[in-house]
């Protein structure tokens, strides 16, 4: 039998005394008010990266805990750590800054959700993170966690939305609204999940590139956690054209997207590094360079609808990408573009309606709506 415990200070104190005290099911019901101010006692680690500044959590540590109903203001000072299985918020809204002040660390989570053993549930929930730099992520799934979302947002300025290192995260009907990057996602090796990417250069045999075939070789023959996403009815709005929607890089990272929109920014949706990337019937719209990019990844899509991009699709690098029943409209100067040796665009049944159709530059472009058209194919 669950424990309800109902709160009404408004102290976040109070909320963190209540976390610690709690045993086994518990419910924390915040009466729909918002908690904030000064906490003592919470849990003190040092920040990743750094040899000096320390960060605070309010850790959620308790199997089964649920929290409802009301705000967690937790400010430029602290932040959120679940490391629990069967962890779940509803109608929660967590709003704070994270380290935003220490610009020296590559990994600073408003919310983070780690560990093999860890599960955490999020709905009607929004997670806005206010920080005012790049340096921090409104949520950080990591080392084996899964984390699911539904029915809610993820909000974040110039921070980086969700990222996915070596765990899975899982979303319904989710709204992120940033001005940056959405989502990212990348393995992790087991013995580091706070190493920061930067952008993705060209591809070797450490990336797990080795010129062949395999589109999912092992990444520099090192132990990873692979990293799962999976999109359901979502929308991602990039805002600023500084970065991609959505990234998923390396080998075993995987995306999954279904119904879902992703609008802005300057890539709708970039694989790398032997990513894998599934879309059924999404829309990739109004990105200034390319819509879906394959750059040494693999991307099947299926009744997808891409329009108002610069570029629809690429591949390069020896990048995959079969669409089957997908719609190109709108996109200048030109829909489809392959480029370097070893990439294969293979277009079945698809509806191309823009003047510029195809350019391949020492690579291969197959159509099979009735025209198989083979450009610059190599000697």
């Amino acid at each position: 039998m669950s424990v309800t415990v109902e709160l009404k200070s408004g102290k976040l104190s109070d909320v963190w005394s209540a976390i610690k005290d709690a045993s086994g099911s518990t419910v924390i019901d915040l009466g729909g008010r918002t908690y904030g101010g000064s906490v003592t006692g919470l849990l003190v680690r040092q920040a990743a990266g750094t040899r000096s500044f320390v960060t605070r959590y309010l850790l959620i540590d308790k199997a089964g805990l649920e929290m409802r109903n009301g705000t967690l203001d937790l400010g430029q000072r602290y932040r959120l750590l679940v490391e629990a299985p069967g962890v779940s918020f509803s109608n929660i809204i967590i709003t704070g800054e994270g380290l935003a002040h220490c610009q020296l660390i590559a990994d600073a989570p408003l919310v983070h959700v780690t560990g093999v053993t860890t599960t955490a549930t999020f709905s009607g929930c929004c997670i806005r993170n206010e920080a005012p730099t790049t340096a921090t992520h409104a949520m950080l799934v990591d080392l084996g966690a899964v984390c699911t979302m539904k029915m809610g947002q993820v909000e974040h300025s110039r921070s980086c939305g969700v990222k996915v290192q070596g765990g899975t995260f899982k979303a319904f009907h989710l709204v992120f609204n940033g001005l940056h990057t959405n989502l990212l996602a990348f393995p992790a090796p087991a013995s580091s999940s706070t190493s920061e990417p930067g952008p993705s250069p060209a591809p070797t045999k450490s990336d797990g590139y080795n010129g062949g075939d395999d589109p999912n070789p092992e990444v520099g023959g090192t132990s990873s956690r692979c990293s799962t996403v999976e999109l359901e009815d979502c929308h991602a709005t990039a805002k600023v054209a500084a970065g991609p929607v959505v990234e998923v890089s390396g080998g075993g990272t995987r995306l999954s997207a279904l119904r879902s929109h992703f609008d802005g920014g300057n890539v709708g949706i970039l694989v790398s590094k032997t990513a894998v990337a599934e879309l059924i019937q999404c829309d990739v719209m109004n990105t200034c360079l390319v819509g879906v990019w394959a750059s040494c990844g693999q991307v099947s899509a299926s009744s997808c609808n891409l329009h108002d991009n610069k570029v629809a699709i690429m591949a390069e690098r020896a990048g995959r990408m079969e669409l089957t029943t997908c719609t190109f409209e709108e996109n200048a100067p030109t829909s489809v573009l392959a480029r370097g040796s070893g990439c294969i665009i293979r277009l079945v049944d698809c509806s191309i309606n823009d003047t510029e159709l195809l350019q391949g530059d020492d690579a291969i472009i197959f159509r099979e709506d009735g025209i198989a058209e083979a450009i610059s194919m190599p000697a």
